[in-house]
């Protein structure tokens, strides 16, 4: 063979080696390649997981301790609360004392209407001019002001409500009554017209005809503690002590802080021969005594020492 064709024969051979070692090693790389992208990715996915488990721990933990946290704080707020739940409560007591003393000059007042003729303001006007006056116990000036107030507006049933308390606090009851039955007949609905023609009838010794328009003011308002409590004075006066005490009970359902209805409760159970119960309720009363003139806690004072003599 001529020496050259051998030369590239060899050579030839050497480049089918060269090219077979280089697939065989891109093979065996490739191969090597995948191994190590699957044991990356193997450690890849147990770092995830164990990142994320540990997050979640984490998230866990820390929702835990916000939660312990939040429950303590609320059960601090919840001492506070109660701690401070009896001063809210005496607070709020004497605020409706207050309210309740004003609750009757509200009622007396009418608010203006859209619709009102230019009567019907001047005599919303008058009424107005009226409660002035009756507020500082000026009742002839009210009594003038209200009856100008029904002449501008005969229909005018607040007019005749607040001109009847009028002539109850001057102790000219009949009259009162009078006014009284015109609201009522202008004004069915309205309860404290019934409880203020009971208050004249009671005060005239009309005790049953008291009663029964008490009645009619609790019938047409449910909550209104001062219509039981008037009722049960007026069972009181007829010797009825049982019922009476029933009706103080009510109102002081409706009033927890009702000191006159205790003190009365107090009474009612005296008169019964019950010492225990009369001792009791004086001092509820007097527990209660700002809610009280200083003349009716005086009054308990004293019907107190005479049961502890």
């Amino acid at each position: 063979m001529e020496p050259y064709k051998l030369v590239l024969e060899l050579l030839m051979a050497g480049i089918a080696l060269i090219t077979l070692a280089v697939v065989v090693g891109s093979l065996y790389f490739w191969k090597d390649r995948q191994t190590m992208r699957k044991e990356i990715m193997d450690v890849a996915e147990k770092a995830v997981k164990k990142d994320a488990k540990e997050i979640i721990d984490e998230a866990k933990a820390e929702l835990a301790q916000y939660a312990q946290k939040f429950k303590e704080e609320m059960e601090q707020v919840i001492r506070k609360a109660k701690n401070k739940g009896k001063e809210v409560e005496e607070i709020n007591e004497k605020m409706k004392e207050k309210f309740d003393s004003v609750n009757k000059k509200v009622a007396m007042a009418t608010p203006p209407s859209e619709l009102e003729t230019d009567r019907e303001k001047e005599a919303r006007d008058l009424l107005e001019k009226g409660n002035e006056f009756y507020n500082k116990k000026n009742l002839d000036s009210a009594v003038a002001n209200y009856t100008k107030a029904i002449d501008k507006n005969p229909s005018y049933a607040r007019a005749f409500y607040n001109r009847g308390n009028a002539y109850n606090d001057k102790d000219d009851y009949d009259t009162a009554i009078q006014d009284f039955d015109k609201a009522i007949e202008l004004d069915p609905k309205f309860a404290r017209t019934f409880n203020s023609r009971g208050d004249a009838y009671y005060y005239k010794g009309d005790y049953d005809t008291a009663i029964r328009d008490y009645t009619k003011a609790i019938e047409l308002d449910p909550k209104f503690a001062e219509a039981f409590y008037n009722c049960g004075i007026a069972y009181k006066n007829k010797g009825d002590y049982d019922t009476a005490i029933r009706d103080y009970t009510k109102a002081i359902e409706l009033d927890s802080n009702y000191a006159k209805a205790m003190a009365n409760m107090g009474r009612a159970y005296e008169s019964k021969g019950d010492k225990k119960n009369a001792r009791m309720w004086y001092k509820k009363a007097l527990r209660n005594k700002e809610f009280m003139t200083d003349s009716r806690e005086k009054k308990v004072r004293q019907w107190l020492e005479n049961l502890e003599e």
